[in-house]
């Protein structure tokens, strides 16, 4: 069950229990904990570029990744959330093309490395879900070396690697979270001539693997969701709402005094702008609330990404959501991932 706090959640939760018990169903409905829905991104510009071999070994394709600029994954994110209701769930080739046009045209706005035509032409995806803010390039050079090297069985390769893409944007190589702000691009390809030996069986596995290994090698990180939390109070209280913001960790981002007509200084209200993790958000309100005598007002407003900084934080989560998953407790590690010859 998905929800967007825990006070809808424990009504879906609610809900969905009176539904089987009117059913008189037999079967015991088990819940879980609520779990944050985290994300990964990468951190560097890469260095080189990732092999990856496909299961018969007659194929291989060089991948890379880097992180993209924030203004252009926040309005990509924007924009995707406008498209996404209209997106079917069998869309076309045509339907795909027009959705990739219209984040194209958003991603030009804000991203140095699409300004020209020709940059824009080969961007072949945007993910998951065919809008995002993460993207898939075709780099593999001139515009003659991308229609002799990939002419045989150019357009199924295309196909393969956008299934491989939008796969690895929705999980990603930590934790399987969806991912945020990542750009890969396809830098080369060498196929095999006959098509049996370069369908989609070998080439969807192998671009996963390629993309999940420069993630690696780009440093993988995890990011978390951090909200964005107005709190208004009378002045008089203002360090009781500072002594509940620091027993949760948040950082006040900006302060504002905000009267009308005040008096005197003491009558003067204050509106802040709190930055505070979503995993320590659960009560917030109430907790202001009742520590000034209903005399703060707090409301959330929008939520942005944050890295986990802390490594020993962010290796607990990952294993955390690995187990909540089901997964291995470790994930794969850029030497199974890169086929690239050792020395």
């Amino acid at each position: 069950i998905a929800a967007a706090n825990h006070l809808h959640l424990d009504a879906a939760s609610k809900d969905l229990q009176q539904q089987m018990h009117r059913l008189n169903s037999n079967h015991q409905l088990i819940i879980t904990g609520p779990r944050l829905i985290y994300r990964e991104s990468v951190a560097k510009q890469p260095v080189c570029s990732v092999m990856s071999e496909s299961p018969n070994k007659h194929n291989r394709l060089y991948i890379s990744a880097r992180p993209l600029a924030p203004d252009a994954a926040e309005h990509l994110d924007a924009h995707a959330s406008r498209l996404r209701p209209s997106v079917p769930p069998s869309p076309t080739r045509e339907h795909r093309g027009k959705l990739n046009k219209r984040m194209a045209a958003v991603l030009k706005q804000y991203d140095d490395d699409a300004r020209s035509e020709r940059a824009l032409q080969s961007v072949w995806a945007f993910g998951p879900g065919l809008v995002g803010s993460n993207m898939l390039v075709d780099a593999t050079g001139s515009e003659r070396d991308a229609r002799t090297r990939l002419a045989p069985g150019s357009c199924e390769i295309r196909e393969s690697v956008g299934s491989a893409f939008q796969w690895v944007a929705g999980q990603g190589v930590l934790c399987e979270e969806p991912l945020h702000a990542v750009a890969f691009s396809l830098i080369d390809v060498v196929l095999h001539s006959d098509a049996i030996h370069r369908g989609s069986g070998q080439i969807i596995p192998t671009a996963r693997r390629c993309m999940w290994g420069s993630a690696l090698a780009g440093g993988a990180l995890l990011l978390e969701p951090v909200a964005v939390l107005h709190v208004r109070a009378h002045t008089g209280v203002l360090s009781r709402v500072k002594a509940v913001l620091a027993l949760r960790s948040a950082r006040i981002a900006g302060q504002v005094r905000v009267c009308s007509c005040p008096r005197t200084l003491e009558e003067s209200v204050v509106e802040m702008e709190v930055l505070l993790r979503v995993a320590e958000a659960h009560g917030i309100q109430t907790l202001l609330r009742d520590a000034t005598d209903g005399q703060a007002l707090a409301w959330f407003t929008s939520n942005v990404w944050s890295a986990v900084t802390d490594a020993a934080a962010a290796h607990a989560t990952v294993a955390q959501i690995r187990a909540d998953k089901g997964l291995r407790e470790h994930g794969p590690a850029l030497s199974d991932l890169d086929d690239t010859p050792r020395v």
